[in-house]
């Protein structure tokens, strides 16, 4: 929550600094048009030169427009820096009776000055450019980030790898018989199971051939199934070589109960199912 105070602080500020230096600058280009020049005589120059304080140089004149008399003593410079040698230096330029130039608002005779208005609040364009370019980006970086972690979202789960099906020929050799869904991998199962009833036993490896099969997600990640009578059924489990569980006359429901776990579950957790109760209904 702090960090999205502080983004929505930078943006409002610089959106505030920049609504405040547009109507500045329209404000100032707006007088622009209405200071005009005028023949005024210097009366006086004086600099307030007291320690410790700013020393701001000051120039009497005056001047008459449309024959009234005004007097001003605004100069519209700034030290910028310059120090006291540069108000001396600019105050040297004007002496008592010399005459000058100065701009009034023909608005308001009684605002002159000897230098044309200047845009004196110019860092009001200046911070707010700045605020633009740096703090509104920045504010706005903050608001995404602190959304992105309030919204937490969930890593997305890791995905099982396919299960393979697989059988055993005569010479017990391990036939792959490609990627199955658990629809298909429940077929096979009732298949073989309804096949083994008319399994002629005429030798070891033809019955291991036709009643011997499994479905595997990786090299050390199976379910082998062998059938003995119909709708019983041994079964070899191993999970990721590091477990492994055997299974003897099971019924063919609880067989189909560990198919769909077996296609449903990560490793771990189908792990976990076979430790604790193999039969129970099918996870999700």
């Amino acid at each position: 929550m702090v960090v999205l105070a502080l983004g929505a602080a930078l943006v409002l500020i610089s959106c505030s600094n920049l609504y405040n230096s547009v109507f500045s600058w329209y404000d100032f280009l707006s007088a622009q048009k209405h200071w005009c020049p005028v023949q005024a005589n210097i009366r006086n120059v004086v600099s307030a030169d007291n320690p410790g304080k700013w020393n701001e140089p000051k120039i009497q004149f005056d001047f008459a427009v449309q024959g009234n008399h005004y007097v001003g003593k605004r100069i519209d410079i700034y030290d910028n820096g310059k120090g006291r040698k540069g108000i001396f230096q600019f105050l040297a330029q004007y002496e008592p009776g010399q005459r000058i130039i100065i701009y009034y608002d023909i608005r308001d005779p009684n605002r002159s000055a000897i230098q044309k208005p200047a845009f004196s609040n110019g860092m009001l364009l200046v911070i707010p450019l700045g605020n633009l370019l740096i703090l509104l980006p920045l504010g706005l970086r903050l608001i995404k980030e602190s959304l992105v972690k309030t919204a937490s979202p969930k890593k997305p789960s890791k995905v099982l790898a396919p299960i393979m099906h697989y059988g055993i020929d005569s010479d017990l050799s391990i036939i792959e018989n490609g990627v199955v869904s658990l629809e298909q991998a429940l077929k096979i199962i009732t298949q073989k199971n309804a096949e083994n009833s008319t399994i002629m036993h005429t030798d070891c490896e033809t019955v291991i051939s036709k009643s011997m099969f499994g479905f595997s997600r990786s090299d050390d990640t199976f379910v082998e199934i062998a059938i003995g009578d119909i709708n019983n059924f041994d079964v070899r489990i191993e999970v990721d070589g590091s477990f492994e569980k055997e299974l003897h006359s099971i019924p063919f429901e609880v067989l189909i109960n560990i198919t769909k776990n077996f296609f449903a579950l990560k490793p771990k957790a189908f792990k976990r199912f076979i430790c604790e109760a193999p039969n129970r209904p099918v996870e999700r």
